[in-house]
């Protein structure tokens, strides 16, 4: 009921900025692409409450696969442009790899989620095979590939909560040990692989520069600073899907972007649900 409560009323604040939408086109569309993900959730819960665990469990496994075979176009990427040549496949954005995604700042944190997936079946039910290591590595090296700095940090403070909930919240002693092989084998693997495909696939100085502020960051964090500063002006927000245009960019920010366009009273059923 609390996330229904939360969702609901994120809606009817979406909804309410929708009135002050200068452009309609922009506005419905980007409503419509939030209903469907809404709908999505609620078919996804759906499913879990009435199909419990095994449902969860075919879930993992599709998600699995699914990122099994964009990391790998990814991957072969690097090395061929078969792919791109034979099935029109244009799986990296200049020389950062996205798979077969639209953005690598999306290919990236999709395979953090995936990633998580791989470690955690090797944390409960202590999977130590190839078909656990081979997808953990290959994630590993296609989320350093997207250098995509969102992608990084999301990948730390993910890994960071299991981690904390692994040892201080569920506490069973057979997975404390399995963590700590983990973290001091894997990070010893990654990091040998890494080193090594940087060097193979020439990504060494971009990932060195990427690591740095890029010339757009300012133009950013002052899109940021704008978008907060006109909250005082249109607390009801400038409606959905309108702040690139107003803005002349994104803010880059889903708790700015939900402020700034549905409204304050949005991004508060937001934090509800």
């Amino acid at each position: 009921p609390v996330l229904t409560i939360g969702l609901l009323s994120f809606v009817a604040g979406s909804a309410l900025s929708l009135v002050t939408s200068a452009l309609a086109g922009s506005a419905i569309l980007y409503i419509a692409i939030t209903f469907y993900m809404i709908i999505s959730w609620y078919l996804i819960v759906t499913l879990l409450a009435n199909y419990g665990f095994p449902m969860w469990e075919l879930i993992q496994r599709t998600l699995l696969i699914a990122a099994v075979i964009g990391a790998l176009i990814g991957f072969i990427s690097h090395f061929s442009t078969a792919l791109q040549d034979y099935l029109g496949v244009q799986s990296s954005y200049g020389d950062r790899a996205r798979g077969a995604f639209k953005d690598p700042n999306v290919y990236g944190p999709f395979l953090c989620a995936a990633l998580l997936l791989v470690i955690n079946q090797m944390v409960v039910r202590g999977l130590f095979s190839i078909l656990s290591v081979g997808p953990l590595c290959l994630f590993a090296l296609e989320i350093l590939a997207a250098l995509s700095r969102g992608a990084y940090v999301n990948l730390a403070v993910t890994l960071s909560a299991y981690f904390v909930l692994i040892f201080f919240v569920v506490s069973r002693t057979r997975w404390i040990s399995r963590s700590l092989v983990i973290i001091s084998v894997g990070s010893v693997l990654i990091i040998a692989a890494s080193v090594v495909f940087l060097r193979a696939s020439g990504l060494e100085e971009l990932f060195a520069h990427r690591l740095g502020l890029q010339g757009y960051d300012e133009k950013r964090f002052a899109t940021q600073s704008l978008a907060l500063e006109s909250l005082v002006h249109t607390p009801f927000g400038v409606g959905p899907g309108q702040s690139q245009d107003i803005l002349h960019m994104s803010p880059h920010s889903l708790l700015i972007r939900i402020a700034i366009e549905n409204g304050l009273f949005s991004l508060i059923a937001f934090f509800i649900f």
